[in-house]
């Protein structure tokens, strides 16, 4: 990812930010010179563009990011608003990045954060989806916290998957071509092993609503069959919580933040008088291990923040009580 292929309104900005921690970049700008590219096959290296979208009228830029996606382009769209339309092309194309329009001096973290490698995985996720686009998001969105996208095409092969072991997530697109529910849910109730691992359906809300699916007893292993957008959503929810959670615990414990909670909010003449002499006698919060206990802390939330933020987009504002589409 160290060469960036950028087209945007702001090449200049981005290109001396990219140049300035080690990236090495092309920058495209002109309708025209995107065109040639196109025409003459410069583009077909593979690697990163940076792609400024309209938000009012995105579409015009289908053409590109699909050309981009086919030559194995890791895509990062920036635009200045998230619209509908603009919502709908990016999921359209499997693009999860969405960054603002102009944020130079972010970009060069981003990019770095994405560059990230782990020697081991938190866990698979199983994707039962013939949709390229779509498992496209759902390994953009999982990878970035460290759990690998393992995607399948048949029943066979997702129960194949499911014994190997360290599930995180079991996903299903009821929409998969030649899917056959009935198979899957016998397969699923079999095995008592398969209750331990998080299951969830999900469906495209153009191909109609969800009675079939309850009439052939999928109520039987999961909660809800949710929308698309409703997978992304909730992943992005539960993947940032579980990854700034025990970082928010740790933190605390080092501060002792539970029993010297009142050095939160009360003025600094009440806590003076609550501790009595405790106050006096305080453990040294900045010696040296705990001093980089915490600032490793801070660096782990801080870049748990940059990874988030491409696909906070993602993110739907849920209602209590779900029903189909909106869950099940």
């Amino acid at each position: 990812m160290n060469h960036i292929f950028l087209i945007t309104s702001q090449n200049a900005g981005y290109g001396e930010k990219l140049a300035g921690t080690g990236y090495s970049v092309t920058a495209l700008t002109p309708s025209s010179e995107i065109h040639d590219a196109l025409t003459a096959g410069t583009l077909c290296a593979g690697g990163t563009a940076v792609v400024e979208l309209e938000s009012g009228s995105p579409e015009g830029r289908r053409p590109l990011l699909r050309h981009l996606n086919e030559k194995g382009f890791r895509i990062i769209a920036t635009s200045n608003s998230c619209t509908p339309e603009l919502k709908n092309l990016l999921m359209a194309e499997g693009i999860a990045d969405l960054l603002p329009a102009g944020d130079c001096a972010g970009l060069p973290a981003y990019l770095n954060m994405m560059n990230e490698s782990h020697a081991v995985t938190s866990g698979r996720c199983i994707v039962l989806d013939d949709d390229e686009f779509r498992v496209r998001m759902l390994r953009s969105i999982i990878g970035r916290f460290n759990y690998s996208v393992f995607p399948v095409s048949g029943v066979e092969e997702f129960f194949d998957q499911l014994s190997c072991g360290d599930v995180a997530w079991a996903l299903a697109n009821l929409g998969t071509h030649g899917f056959d529910l009935g198979s899957l849910i016998r397969r699923w109730l079999s095995c008592s092993d398969n209750r331990r691992i998080p299951f969830i359906p999900y469906k495209d809300m153009n191909e109609g609503l969800f009675v079939h699916e309850f009439i052939t007893g999928l109520n039987r292993i999961a909660r809800v069959i949710l929308s698309t957008e409703e997978v992304f959503s909730m992943l992005v929810n539960v993947h940032f919580r579980k990854e700034i959670f025990p970082l928010t615990d740790t933190l605390n414990k080092s501060i002792e933040f539970t029993s010297l909670m009142n050095f939160a909010g009360e003025p600094l003449g009440r806590i003076f008088f609550s501790l009595g002499m405790e106050i006096f006698t305080l453990e040294n919060i900045l010696k040296d291990k705990r001093f980089d206990d915490l600032g490793k802390t801070i660096d782990r939330l801080n870049s748990a923040m940059i990874k988030t933020s491409g696909i906070r987009w993602l993110l739907k504002d849920n209602c209590r009580g779900a029903t189909c589409g909106g869950g099940a």
